[in-house]
Parts: C-alpha cells; sequence; structure tokens
C-alpha cells in the first residue's frame, strides 16, 4: 500500500504555493517545499507543473483573477467615470498593501506570456474609463500614465521607499488628484 493515500489536488497545490509566497516571497521556496508542504514527493508537483516558473504563472493567474474581481467590485454603484478609476486606485493600493508578494508576483517580467490576456482583462475596463475622460486621442497615453503612477506608487510604498516626513496616505490623494486634473485638462493641449 502507498504511503500516500490520497491525491492533492492542482487547488491545494496552488494555496499552499501562495501561502508560500506571502511568508517567504517568490525566491524564498523552491518546488521541494511546495512538496513537503503538501506532503508529496516532489515528482508529484512537477505532474502538474513541470517548473517553478509554470507554477508560479498558475498562481499568477489566480492572483490576477482575485484583482479583477476585487477591481470590479470597487465601482459597484458609482457612476461617474472619475469616481469609478479613484476607487479602482484605491482598491489597487490596498491589493498591494495586504499582499505585497501576491503584488510583486503579478509584476515580475519573467512571468509575463506574449498576449497579456490575463492583464488585458484588468486593464480595459480602466481604459475605457480613462477614455471617457480624457478622450479617445489620449486615452492610451493616460491610461499607461495611471498603470506607472499605480504601480510606482504601490511598489515604493510596499518596499518602504519613501523616506520623507509626511503622510503617505496624504501623498496619495494629491497624487491622484493631481492625476486627475491632468487627465481632464488633457483634452484641450495643443502644443505638445
Amino acid at each position: 500500500m502507498s504511503r500516500f493515500v490520497s491525491e492533492v489536488s492542482e487547488t491545494e497545490i496552488l494555496l499552499v504555493t501562495r501561502r508560500l509566497i506571502r511568508s517567504r516571497g517568490v525566491d524564498g521556496f523552491d518546488l521541494k517545499d511546495v512538496a513537503v508542504m503538501v506532503r508529496r514527493p516532489e515528482a508529484y508537483i512537477r505532474k502538474y507543473y513541470g517548473n517553478k516558473r509554470a507554477l508560479l504563472r498558475s498562481v499568477k493567474d489566480g492572483v490576477l483573477e482575485d484583482l479583477r474581481f476585487t477591481l470590479q467590485n470597487a465601482v459597484i454603484g458609482l457612476d461617474e467615470p472619475i469616481e469609478k478609476i479613484y476607487a479602482i486606485c484605491k482598491a489597487y493600493r490596498n491589493f498591494a498593501n495586504k499582499q505585497p508578494e501576491l503584488f510583486r508576483l503579478i509584476h515580475r517580467p519573467e512571468l509575463k506570456t506574449g498576449e497579456f490576456a490575463e492583464e488585458k482583462e484588468i486593464c480595459d475596463p480602466v481604459f475605457e474609463l480613462v477614455s471617457e475622460v480624457a478622450g479617445d486621442d489620449h486615452a492610451v497615453s493616460a491610461s499607461r500614465f495611471l498603470a506607472s503612477f499605480m504601480y510606482g506608487f504601490c511598489s515604493m510604498e510596499i518596499d518602504g521607499s519613501f523616506r520623507l516626513s509626511g503622510s503617505v496616505d496624504e501623498a496619495f490623494e494629491y497624487s491622484v488628484r493631481s492625476y486627475f486634473s491632468g487627465l481632464e485638462g488633457t483634452k484641450n493641449l495643443t502644443f505638445l
């Protein structure tokens, strides 16, 4: 009789991997650690995922789905595009602060796929909102600016890179208000 009586599902492997990422970071464990946590040989993990990168991509897909759900819920009951963008920014920041290692995971360059389909599901609704405010001519640039600002701000915050005195919350609010001010003003810019 085998010492491994019951099977461990892919879902259990992904949950264990998430726990390891949260506690040790992406680089702080390997497939052997996952195998120990699910009480199976490493070959069992490799049956589902050939290597750590494949496992991390699967975890990333689940995290992106969680983030998409979080951002969708953030705009329920809101009518104005600016309100929705603001709610999305706050929800994204909250997600990064509550799950910093998972936030880092979804932005790892080596886990990007060629078509960015999973990121597109998150970005398209934001792009549409930005387009409503900035206009179609500026929507791509304004969306890229928002994405880079949010990623940069959240990365700096979770890494403890804000060294100046004062409230990081106030800095966030000021930055988002400044973005909105510029977003609405881009419709009339002709000198660039």
